[in-house]
């Protein structure tokens, strides 16, 4: 069974910490909504396993699409941290574990010996499909590799009499290709779903990390 604490917290308190309370309020609202994605993905795959016909096709993309999003958002945060003396001190006091996925963050910053990992990996899909649309030369392009591969060139459209019914398979498959094949980089020869996989979980590495760190800091932060 599981189990919960709860600490409460004073407002008054966070208003005299001042700056730095911002930032861990920004903290806070990333593992929040990195969560609820993280959350509705898994459902949304319990969903699917278990045969629901009322789940609509193709969901699970968007939620790591929106996962991967906040993550972007929530690296800025880790930097604040990093720069932030007073931040860092609260750090120093967490124990090991929360130093360590603290420290497994670092690499994936501007400058750090991932970067260009996470660049690819997560600021590509936020920068260009996770919130956007405009991203036409990407849609323009795949279009056309979509059209020139025997096997991808039909997809469908369906309406229904509930708006919920209504699906465009047409711009998932779209959508699919532009994530895999364009950002993340899978080559053609190598099946869409490993590379898909792949880049998945070392995305849901760098969550981990973060709820793992994040956790641990803001109840540090908050015990006084």
């Amino acid at each position: 069974m599981t189990r919960t604490t709860t600490r409460q917290i004073n407002f008054e308190t966070l208003k005299l910490r001042g700056a730095s309370a911002v930032v861990v309020i920004k903290l806070m609202m990333a593992a929040n909504d990195m969560s609820y994605a993280n959350q509705n993905l898994a459902d949304y795959k319990a969903a699917v396993e278990r045969g629901d016909r009322n789940v609509r096709p193709n969901g699970g993309l968007y939620w790591v699409r929106l996962q991967i999003a906040h993550m972007s958002e929530a690296f800025v945060i880790i930097n604040q941290i990093k720069d932030t003396p007073d931040l860092m001190n609260f750090v120093d006091q967490c124990d090991r574990r929360t130093r360590e996925s603290f420290a497994n963050l670092l690499p994936f910053l501007y400058g750090g010996a991932k970067h260009d990992q996470f660049r690819q990996l997560v600021e590509k899909v936020r920068n260009n499909v996770a919130f956007h649309y405009q991203c036409d030369k990407l849609i323009g392009k795949t279009i056309g590799t979509l059209a020139s591969r025997s096997g991808h060139r039909i997809s469908t459209i369906t309406r229904g009499d509930d708006v919920r019914l209504w699906h465009f398979q047409a711009a998932d498959v779209v959508l699919d290709t532009i994530v895999v094949r364009e950002l993340w980089q899978v080559p053609l020869t190598r099946a869409a779903i490993d590379g898909a996989d792949e880049a998945a979980w070392k995305t849901h590495l760098m969550f981990l990390d973060f709820m793992d760190f994040a956790g641990e800091f803001i109840w540090k932060y908050c015990e006084t």
